[in-house]
């Protein structure tokens, strides 16, 4: 009863305003309302569709963007009032949210001064949920709060050396947190928007890893772990050592396991570079096994879970399993939330339309009437077009890009288009695709381009490319020094698809 009373006091001392909120429940003939229904219902995307939807033709920006002003106002008010219990939150992060509006509530209280009994009984129970947990730095917040109190207000020494020394063996873990957390993310940042080899990550990330070896904390974290893990798993990744990353990626999944906690993040994560090292080490079953794993954990439609799907839909390209493969294309796809996602990773989505398109029309693939349709949309002219950053990627995805849209070009008999891209594709292979670096797609695009240097005739050009396609098939997947998100199809796979449309343009056939 104390406490309702403390609480009570403090409510009353602040004469509490009406919290303005947004939600289904408010009243939909309001222009706020109508203004959250449409973003809600994917209706506008823009500030100029806004304007039109709300206003009509007479558009008023100085209401509109005072209007924008309170929507974003009341969004915000909304999220204190958010659901931390739903069930669509793990149990991880139902209870990382129940603790960091308990801490939002403790500084107040402690910002009021007068609710002691009940700022010390927050404090011990967001400690509760938060220890099992390993919240590092919520612990040590509450920690400060709770050896504060014991220190200057009730006296307990037993208390306060208990909290003291809890704080020195969390503060321990935290720095190290901290430490690795910097050499990762250094590590981490050379990858967005370049997934070329980098051997000079391989360097950097092993004198990161000698750095941190002084970091052994008493206390260990899932966090902890993870990007300690990720760090040596992505020294292996930048020279493609798949066989010693999913060796690593396999003992750190192990390492968090034996925490006695789930943090799904890094175990998705992990899983990630796992299921990457089994597509190039065809262990396709293992890989598939993964996917499910980490698709049962993840919340649907987050970034995460996209990801997911994509490194799945890879997999299926590669096992050869393309009815799969069409069937996770299309229900992403076909989701509401991919038009949010950054524009590089719709883009890496078309590079996989690309594909599915020709294999389609190769007859290679038979989806239902709507996956169909879905593939029929896609135009070759517009291809290239759309690539606006991976395009920029010149020793990275810009090869699968070039890739497919050369074959597509054989297929669709734009033999003339072709010839004027010879010297290009010659130039690029020059100047961007280095043998030692990235041997299996310099062994490629250079079959590509005795394709076209022997006017497409197939008895040549097999005769002219039987040495570098031996040499392609002399560098397994596994043993090639490239990142292993350039071949979305085995370069081997799509040598006989092209041999396939040679046969037909050769037996004069029509293709298409």
């Amino acid at each position: 009863m104390e406490k309702l009373k403390e609480l009570v006091g403090i409510i009353n001392k602040n004469k509490v305003k009406s919290i303005e909120i947004i939600g289904k429940s408010n009243n939909s003939n309001t222009l706020i309302a109508k203004f959250y229904e449409a973003l809600h219902d994917q209706k506008i995307s823009s500030d100029e569709d806004a304007l039109v939807f709300l206003y009509g033709e007479k558009s008023n920006k100085k209401a509109y963007y005072k209007l924008k002003h309170n929507l974003k106002e009341r969004l915000l008010n909304t999220l204190f009032l958010v659901d931390v219990k739903n069930k669509k939150y793990s149990d991880r992060k139902q209870s990382y949210l129940e603790c960091q509006k308990g801490l939002m509530a403790l500084n107040f209280l402690l910002k009021e001064g007068v609710a002691r009994k009940t700022a010390i009984w927050l404090a011990e129970k967001i400690l509760k949920i938060s220890i099992p947990w390993v919240f590092t730095e919520i612990i040590l917040s509450t920690l400060r709060t709770l050896r504060s109190f014991h220190a200057s207000k009730s006296g307990d020494r037993n208390k306060f050396q208990k909290y003291d020394q809890l704080i020195t063996d969390y503060h321990a873990l935290y720095n190290a947190e901290l430490i690795v957390e910097s050499k990762y993310t250094d590590i981490l940042s050379f990858y967005v928007n370049d997934k070329s080899t980098k051997f000079h990550v391989y360097e950097l990330a092993s004198k990161h890893i000698e750095e941190i070896k002084t970091f052994e904390p008493k206390i260990k974290s899932a966090k902890f772990y993870y990007q300690s893990a990720m760090l040596k798993i992505t020294k292996y990744m930048s020279v493609n050592d798949y066989r010693k990353t999913a060796g690593l990626c396999r003992q750190a999944l192990n390492d968090i396991d034996s925490l006695g906690y789930k943090d799904n993040k890094a175990i998705v994560v992990i899983s990630y570079q796992l299921i990457a090292s089994c597509i190039q080490l065809k262990k396709y079953d293992e890989g598939k096994k993964h996917v499910q794993n980490i698709l049962a954990v993840q919340d649907a439609n987050t970034f995460n879970w996209f990801k997911t799907h994509e490194l799945y839909l890879s997999l299926c390209f590669h096992a050869g399993d393309y009815k799969d493969a069409l069937k996770v294309y299309s229900d992403i796809i076909n989701n509401q939330k991919f038009k949010c996602l950054p524009q590089n990773i719709r883009e890496v989505w078309k590079i996989y339309e690309a594909w599915l398109h020709l294999l389609y029309r190769m007859d290679k693939i038979e989806g239902l009437p709507a996956e169909n349709e879905l593939l029929k949309k896609f135009k070759v002219s517009r291809f290239i077009n759309e690539m606006n950053i991976l395009s920029k990627d010149k020793k990275g995805l810009n090869i699968p890009i070039l890739i497919v849209h050369t074959v597509l070009l054989f297929m669709y008999n734009k033999e003339e288009m072709l010839y004027d891209r010879q010297g290009a594709i010659s130039k690029y292979v020059y100047r961007y695709i280095d043998e030692k670096e990235n041997q299996r797609s310099f062994y490629f695009m250079k079959i590509l381009i005795a394709v076209i240097k022997n006017d497409f005739r197939k008895n040549e050009i097999e005769l002219k490319t039987k040495k570098i396609y031996s040499q392609l098939q002399q560098t397994p997947i596994d043993r090639s020094r490239q990142s292993h998100d350039v071949e979305i199809i085995p370069y081997e796979t799509v040598w006989c698809l092209i041999l396939e449309i040679l046969d037909m343009k050769n037996s004069s056939k029509a293709i298409f």
